[in-house]
């Protein structure tokens, strides 16, 4: 399911009608608002068996097998964990793969998820396969921070610019998603990425509620329970993740104080600045730079 980019998605369509697909896309945008998803979608509408005129069937065997990211013409590359690049390795074999012949009326279709964290060898390897596109071949690349991808890369690629969802649509198909029903993670609204995955694996759901009910404790702790924490956080595989998480929060709780419907909110209008504030320096340094992440969530915490 795609909620909202239907502006994007019709311009993939119409691409596909008109036989105008490019060999390399580039989708751009704030993190969590569906690109990934849109990108999936788009890989199982060039392929679909039973395609009809504006999706995917989602019941052949490629479109099942695209969406568990198991059919043998996609390939998916992403950070091993949040913190680490992409190596060159990773692009070398994709090369080797994209190379393969594949079955006539078929897309190799390749997703890299965050791409702005390709290693810079990484980066020039996938340029050269961008020079000399062959075949029946698509690669997507996925970036909230494009102007860290080698602008010969961007300038080989068509770029598809994805906004937030309005919140009143991510509410009314929340509303209808099953596995969500009284989660309470209305606060994750401009995060549609989020919620679809929430409502797919209910381990996610656990772990934003268990992230949520953390970082409240954790306010009348001591520093040394406040500093072990940030080392545990500072260790997770998801470290942006839980950021994003905590960020969307404190961002609610900030518009319930302003409109005045903060009465069971237990931090002050001064604290959710300092802390608004401290999360996003943070988040931006954690995804843009080699800051330790230890000592960041230590300062973070001092404002708790």
């Amino acid at each position: 399911m795609i909620i909202g980019h239907q502006k994007q998605w019709n311009f993939l369509i119409k691409s596909v009608k008109e036989n105008r697909v490019s060999h390399a896309y580039l989708f751009f945008g704030p993190s969590h608002i569906g690109k990934k998803k849109v990108a999936i979608e788009f890989a199982k509408y060039l392929n679909c068996l039973n395609r009809h005129s504006r999706q995917p069937c989602n019941q052949c065997k490629i479109c099942y097998q695209i969406e568990k990211k198991i059919w043998p013409n996609l390939t998916f590359l992403e950070p091993k964990v949040s913190k680490s690049v992409i190596p060159i390795e990773k692009i070398r074999k994709l090369k080797e793969k994209l190379a393969l012949s594949v079955q006539e009326n078929l897309w190799k279709v390749a997703i890299i998820d965050e791409a702005h964290k390709l290693s810079f060898d990484a980066q020039s390897a996938l340029l050269k396969q961008l020079e000399e596109p062959k075949g029946q071949v698509v690669i997507i690349l996925i970036s909230e921070y494009p102007y860290k991808i080698l602008p010969t890369i961007v300038s080989r690629c068509q770029k598809v610019k994805f906004e937030p969802v309005p919140e009143q649509l991510v509410s009314q198909v929340t509303s209808q998603l099953r596995g969500l029903e009284g989660s309470n993670i209305k606060f994750l609204k401009k995060k549609v990425g989020f919620i679809l995955e929430a409502a797919s694996d209910k381990s996610i759901l656990e772990e934003i509620r268990r992230r949520i009910q953390e970082i409240n404790q954790l306010k009348n702790q001591s520093i040394y329970l406040k500093f072990k924490y940030a080392k545990e956080i500072a260790k997770a595989e998801d470290v942006e993740k839980i950021l994003e998480i905590w960020l969307a929060y404190f961002r609610d709780l900030m518009y319930k104080e302003l409109i005045g419907q903060g009465k069971e909110n237990t931090w002050t209008k001064a604290q959710l600045q300092r802390i608004l504030l401290s999360l996003q320096e943070i988040y931006h340094l954690i995804t843009t730079s080699n800051i330790n992440p230890e000592l960041a969530l230590e300062l973070l915490f001092l404002e708790l």
